[in-house]
């Protein structure tokens, strides 16, 4: 499984966001394959993470989007297309800005793990996109 996405600063104040492909929750193991993701500031200090409450992914091609929905004070997860369940499992503080100039990392985290698959149109926006945005996006996909 591993990393889909990272962008990590390992300074001062660490900073991080990352999606992955787990066979546990973002913390604690677990059984099955999950996606967890991890939004962190100033260490352990302003974070929050989750992970869908059930298993997800299949051996096959799968749409996923990661949403920081600061306003529900959650994570959203879609995976083609449709929302599912999440598990919000840690919170500190408010929710983190992610702001460091260090690159975004596709398919690998800090090229000590790597992703077992292919990763294809990653997009980063600066705001919370709806429902209806997300179903366009897989929408847009399934027809390449």
């Amino acid at each position: 499984y591993g990393p889909i996405v990272t962008k990590r600063q390992n300074t001062d104040h660490f900073e991080q966001y990352s999606i992955q492909v787990n066979s546990s929750n973002s913390h604690q193991a677990a059984p099955g394959k999950k996606i967890s993701f991890a939004f962190i500031q100033n260490g352990a200090t302003t974070y929050r993470s989750g992970y869908t409450t059930n298993d997800v992914v299949v051996p096959k091609w799968t749409h996923v989007i990661v949403i920081a929905d600061k306003v529900a004070d959650r994570g959203r997860v879609y995976i083609n297309g449709r929302e599912v369940a999440v598990t919000m499992d840690n919170s500190a503080g408010s929710w983190p800005t992610i702001d460091n100039t260090d690159a975004l990392e596709i398919a690998r985290n800090n090229s000590t793990s790597y992703f077992d698959g292919a990763v294809d149109d990653v997009r980063v926006y600066s705001r919370a996109l709806s429902a209806a945005e997300a179903h366009q996006l897989y929408r847009l996909g399934i027809y390449r």
